[in-house]
């Protein structure tokens, strides 16, 4: 607790995702294990006891960090949200390239620290059930390996169709630790494009919980970034409870797309109950409402 103390209170700015636990030796003795994460936001300065100074370790010795380090980790962490951008960038591209103009829900998770290389070992049978498990929710087939990692959609069933009906879900697990999720939204005549949020939303708990168990598997503790856009939604209203009104009809996204923006989560172990809650309260206000109702008081869809 003195150590956890004293990262909080000395550390700018705080390290996401520091972890700090206690294990029992068979001896009897006691190791503490402090876990730093590759930090997003660095450099972090020392205001501890007056302080403020940079620190840096080489090896086993320490020293306080040169401008000319400073501004090197400075430039780490905006080249890391810039390979975050870029990275984005590229999905949307791909996911509009194949929307063929209609409506797309993307949900998409990463590192905070984003890295080109290897993060998952995506041929993993473990890996591989969990995403099994998940697609078997939805009645999807087997996942197989792509270029990037490993995909799983609702065409997987008909591979020796010769006419596979179309694309209108998928998830994909990259080996660099990105997952995304998307589904296509279509019309209802004559409601419209909507927005049916019990059925999304359980989804969205789902697609939480499953990255949460990945993560905690191959990247313990990393904070991440989640993003949740909506392409080609322009025109959708949001459906809240199942019983569709009037005055809800009337509440319409006027953009092309619906971009809720970045999740910044610090443990997503800790916080897959509360992030669905989140990210549907952002989701309500674009429709004009203050939070959405359905969740309880503990941050539970009601009608899980």
């Amino acid at each position: 607790m003195w150590i956890q103390s004293v990262c909080l209170s000395g550390i700018q700015e705080r390290i996401l995702g520091l972890r700090i636990k206690e294990v029992r030796l068979t001896d009897g003795k006691v190791a503490v294990v402090v876990d730093v994460p590759e930090s997003p936001n660095g450099p972090h300065m020392v205001c501890l006891d007056g302080e403020n100074r940079f620190w840096m370790r080489h090896g086993r010795q320490k020293g306080m960090m040169s401008v000319e380090e400073i501004r090197d980790s400075i430039l780490r962490v905006l080249d890391n949200q810039g390979r975050i951008e870029r990275f984005l960038q590229r999905r949307e591209a791909e996911i509009l390239e194949n929307a063929e103009g209609r409506c797309w829900l993307a949900l998409a998770v990463l590192p905070a620290y984003f890295r080109a290389g290897a993060a998952i070992d995506t041929s993993e049978v473990q890996l591989r059930e969990q995403i099994r498990c998940l697609a078997g929710q939805v009645g999807w087939g087997e996942p197989y390996p792509i270029l990037e990692g490993v995909r799983t959609d609702n065409r997987t069933l008909y591979w020796d169709d010769r006419d596979p009906p179309p694309l209108s879900d998928y998830i994909e697990v990259h080996r660099n630790a990105y997952v995304e999720f998307a589904r296509r939204i279509d019309l209802h005549p004559p409601l419209g494009l909507y927005y049916d949020a019990m059925r999304e939303t359980k989804n969205l708990v789902s697609f939480v919980e499953f990255v949460a168990d990945v993560y905690s598997h191959h990247l313990p503790g990393a904070p991440v970034v989640v993003r949740f856009r909506l392409f080609n939604a322009r025109d959708m209203w949001l459906l809240r409870h199942g019983r569709w009104t009037v005055g809800e009809m009337r509440r319409r996204w006027q953009r092309q797309h619906l971009d809720l923006g970045e999740f910044l989560v610090q443990d997503l172990a800790q916080e897959r109950q509360w992030l669905p809650k989140r990210i549907c309260d952002r989701l309500w206000n674009a429709f004009h409402y203050e939070e959405a109702g359905i969740f309880d008081k503990d941050g539970r869809l009601k009608d899980r």
